[in-house]
């Protein structure tokens, strides 16, 4: 009676131990900015910044520090489901520090797209959101800068030093 008591709390003890859920950081890729984008066939196309993590790093190979991926679709969770089984590597939305959506997307309307990002799990609430003017907001998550090498987290961080100097964001009508 006492091994099959011993036995338990060894089972039961080793099931909790460990991480059951874990993802290698070589499996993921981590997502810094999105953009969101009306098409004139009604569509919405979403592009995705990942981070090229071993371009950050001191022993870079001089590739590129961000990769851009492109889908279209109806809804977001059409558009991110489409970019999950086309990916090898799962996206990660975590780290997720900026949301740009285009002019005309903005004037029809953003409630159901932030609505949706809002209620996911997988999406952080502390993003900054930028209404791209008279550039494709795509665009400015494929501009390079040379000291910052991730554009969506130069923004971030621009807007950041923004709100710490003067108080809050700038908000152009």
């Amino acid at each position: 009676m006492k091994r099959w008591k011993w036995l338990c709390i060894i089972v039961i003890v080793c099931s909790l131990a460990g991480c059951w859920d874990r993802k290698e950081i070589n499996e993921v890729s981590i997502v810094s900015g999105i953009t969101l984008e009306k098409e004139t066939s009604g569509d919405i196309t979403l592009t995705v910044e990942v981070v090229n993590s071993p371009e950050l790093s001191q022993q870079a190979e001089g590739f590129t520090p961000v990769i851009t991926y492109s889908d279209t679709g109806k809804t977001m969770s059409e558009l991110l489901n489409k970019m999950n089984k086309g990916l090898a590597r799962n996206l990660v939305f975590s780290h997720l520090q900026t949301v740009i959506i285009d002019e005309n997307l903005a004037r029809e309307g953003i409630g159901p797209y932030l609505q949706y990002i809002e209620k996911d799990a997988r999406f952080r609430s502390d993003f900054i959101l930028l209404v791209s003017k008279g550039v494709k907001a795509s665009d400015v998550v494929k501009t390079a800068y040379p000291v910052h090498k991730v554009p969506s987290l130069k923004l971030f961080n621009q807007f950041e030093t923004v709100k710490e100097r003067w108080g809050d964001f700038p908000i152009l009508l």
